[in-house]
């Protein structure tokens, strides 16, 4: 009798684990980026998809954008922001965001440019805390690495976004008709979409906390940490999906797509406690304070997307490699994953370098394919 009641509750524990892990599975997805309150006056909602977007036809100074920070309660932006202007001697007069009127990042425009390049990113990439944009700063490099061709950097990014927001808005970024498409992207869905197989030693407690992230912390010490490291492992981060979506309808456009994987400090081999601990701990996701457990998810995410590449024709630029050589990687972040202006010249000339081939075989296969129908037109004629 006992034995058989013992076999019940296993049973009954086991049928509760799976169907837990199930639902597990099948709603932690990513989510869209929230609409700020208040919103930012460079920031805007699209109706249309539900999304956040930029503000067309938008130009502040940096006084204008240090007010506007401080009223939608970005102090820490704010801060940052100070700290840039002043190291390099920038009157607040200058303008320090400008939107054009396609809703993007306003960048250096390039005349019949031999080729067009699309950067899809976040806040990593808007460029908010710099004087310069990534896309300036990939424009100086390319240009020096390829002065044979033309290039045009388009800066979609916008603060927030998730790989969801961006499938969401993909009919929009197409009209654009990139050639290349750079996407960093990632970074904004491991801070708010937690592992499934991670927290609780149980799917039943780690479903809990779900609706009570305290009870995940639990996870962050001890064996119950080991147990959840050990299951991240074998976790697929759910932005990968999407990753696939964007690759897939860019393919469909001939434009060829390049992952650019999430660089962390957490991630960096060179760090000293007092720069990069402090930095790291105030900027860690709700969902966990262990920045083992953050670098270890941020890592599958690196590995997923290096397998995903190949099977859609994708290009990989590895962040890894450049936190491998960049000297004092803690000088060149100010939290865990914004660049200040000099990390972000140093990764933007990085990314540069990486881009090179792609962009060289693209217009070589761009030329290849005008020659052939300039070829089958005149045959026709």
């Amino acid at each position: 009798m006992k034995r058989r009641t013992l076999l019940k509750i296993i049973g009954a524990f086991i049928a509760l684990e799976a169907a837990s892990c199930a639902l597990l599975y099948f709603t932690n997805t990513v989510p869209n980026a929230p609409m700020p309150d208040p919103m930012p006056a460079y920031h805007t909602w699209d109706n249309a998809t539900n999304t956040l977007a930029l503000t067309p036809n938008t130009t502040l100074t940096y006084a204008e954008l240090l007010a506007e920070l401080r009223r939608t309660g970005q102090a820490s932006l704010s801060a940052v922001l100070d700290v840039e202007l002043s190291m390099h001697n920038t009157p607040l007069t200058e303008v320090g965001l400008a939107i054009n009127e396609s809703g993007l990042r306003a960048s250096e425009v390039v005349p019949n440019a031999d080729l067009t390049v699309l950067l899809l990113s976040d806040s990593t990439a808007f460029g908010l805390m710099q004087n310069r944009t990534y896309a300036d700063f990939l424009q100086k490099y390319l240009n020096k690495n390829i002065p044979q061709l033309s290039i045009q950097i388009l800066n979609a990014s916008v603060p927030s976004h998730t790989t969801k927001d961006v499938v969401d808005r993909l009919p929009t970024f197409a009209t654009l008709k990139p050639d290349v498409v750079a996407v960093y992207l990632g970074i904004n869905d491991l801070y708010h979409t937690p592992p499934t197989t991670y927290g609780l030693p149980t799917f039943t407690l780690r479903l809990v906390g779900k609706f009570a992230p305290q009870l995940n912390q639990l996870a962050d010490t001890g064996v119950l940490k080991t147990l959840a490291g050990w299951r991240m492992q074998f976790e697929t981060p759910q932005s990968i999906k999407n990753l696939t979506k964007i690759a897939k309808f860019f393919n469909k456009t001939g434009a060829k797509v390049v992952f650019i994987t999430p660089a962390m400090l957490v991630d960096t081999p060179q760090q000293t406690p007092d720069f990069s601990h402090d930095k790291i701990a105030q900027s860690l996701p709700q969902w966990t304070q262990n920045p083992q457990l953050l670098g270890l998810y941020n890592r599958r995410l690196t590995q997923a997307m290096v397998a995903l590449a190949p099977k859609l024709g994708a290009d990989v630029i590895h962040a890894s490699d450049w936190l491998a050589i960049t000297v004092e990687n803690q000088r060149a972040f100010y939290d865990n994953v914004h660049l200040t202006s000099t990390g972000a010249d140093a990764f933007s000339q990085f990314l540069a370098s990486g881009l090179r081939n792609t962009l060289e075989n693209v217009y070589l296969e761009k030329q290849a394919k005008a020659a052939a129908a300039a070829e089958a037109e005149s045959e026709a004629q």
